[in-house]
């Protein structure tokens, strides 16, 4: 029930990406409903796998993760421009640590298909709060705008920053049980989905928001 759930909030985020981000929003946005059309795709095509014992969906969720990092880094390079060169390197670096994350994680979980890359996971959740934090103090000092709320992609970025901060402590133990139990790997977490419910919610709304400031 809560996994079918889970794919309706997303379905809706990304009708309201669809309705809400028009031609002159700003490029993270169309970056984000990008990357919402993924995930639901990716989430349908895994429920029906999983429901119907057709597939494992661990390579799934682990070429999803792939895709998902190096995106919302590539959301937060556009956020923040060419204005800050720390950030900059910071990003293009885990560009290509994604790619040895990659081939670390092919070695030390045998493949795409035994267990998830919680390894990269982690690291992933590091860089997007760290991103968060950045995003935050710029939205901050910026005196171009009157409320933090109306900065490009802060309410997203709160989402995420609350998501991660609340889910990789719980894959941290993850990752050590399922080097042991893989099992556990391909049995998503009630906790995960619960906190997915939530930022999904939050990307719906800040596509409605931003729609309302460009009126």
């Amino acid at each position: 029930m809560l996994s079918y759930l889970y794919i309706i909030i997303i379905g809706i985020s990304v009708l309201c990406g669809f309705i809400f981000v028009r031609k002159q929003s700003h490029i993270a946005y169309k970056l984000l409903l990008l990357l919402l059309v993924v995930t639901l795709a990716n989430e349908t095509m895994c429920y029906f796998f999983k429901n119907t014992g057709f597939m494992h969906t661990i390579v799934f969720y682990n070429l999803y993760w792939y895709f998902r990092f190096p995106l919302l880094g590539l959301i937060f390079f556009k956020i923040f421009g060419n204005k800050n060169k720390a950030i900059d390197y910071f990003i293009k670096g885990f560009w290509i640590l994604s790619i040895i994350f990659f081939i670390i994680c092919w070695y030390l979980y045998k493949g795409l298909f035994e267990q998830m890359h919680t390894l990269y996971l982690a690291a992933g959740g590091v860089f997007v709060i760290i991103n968060c934090l950045l995003l935050f103090y710029q939205s901050l000092k910026n005196d171009d705008v009157i409320r933090p709320i109306e900065f490009p992609f802060f309410i997203s970025a709160v989402a995420f920053f609350l998501y991660f901060l609340g889910i990789l402590p719980f894959f941290g133990i993850a990752n050590l049980l399922t080097l042991k139990y893989p099992v556990l790997a391909d049995n998503p977490s009630i906790i995960a989905r619960s906190l997915s419910l939530f930022i999904y919610s939050f990307f719906a709304f800040d596509f409605f928001v931003q729609w309302k400031i460009m009126k």
